[in-house]
């Protein structure tokens, strides 16, 4: 779903949070952590939805269906 680009900066936006974290003030530090945390879950239940809607449409205008239930 993403590249490796996309993944290491992401791995590293988190490393240089959790960095942060250790130092005072560290309440401040995590907000982004949580924002990024409740709208990556977000994302990926829209591709989850998503590929269902699709994987059920595919299911009713598969042209062999009738064949399967004999």
């Amino acid at each position: 779903m993403f590249d490796v680009q996309t993944t290491a900066f992401l791995l590293d936006a988190v490393a240089q949070t959790a960095e942060a974290a250790v130092e005072p003030g560290a309440a401040l530090t995590l907000i982004p952590v949580a924002v990024g945390t409740i709208c990556g879950i977000g994302v990926a239940g829209f591709f989850m939805h998503y590929a269902a809607k699709k994987g059920d449409r595919d299911r009713r205008n598969d042209p062999n269906r009738f064949k399967r239930l004999k």
